[in-house]
């Protein structure tokens, strides 16, 4: 899961993007429901350490899964789907 944060003018904003396999199916979107609140809360409290530290920063990206596993999934779905 790929969370963003970011400091607005006036508020405090979100993003949120689920990988494939974390939204595949009714089970799958059960347990993503499930650890939502967690995974946020943890999130916005990484976000506040590193604002705290760095105030010249005002977003903030923490993700899951890497940029080259992500592609490594993408890679491996995409051969699957040729044979």
């Amino acid at each position: 899961m790929k969370i963003t944060i970011s400091q607005n003018i006036d508020n405090i904003g979100f993003a949120i993007e689920a990988n494939k396999d974390e939204i595949g199916g009714k089970q799958k979107m059960k347990e993503l429901a499930d650890k939502f609140h967690h995974e946020m809360k943890r999130a916005y409290e990484a976000a506040e350490v590193v604002w705290k530290q760095f105030p010249e920063f005002k977003q903030i990206t923490l993700d899951t899964m890497t940029d080259e596993e992500r592609k490594m999934i993408e890679l491996s779905e995409h051969s699957n789907n040729q044979n």
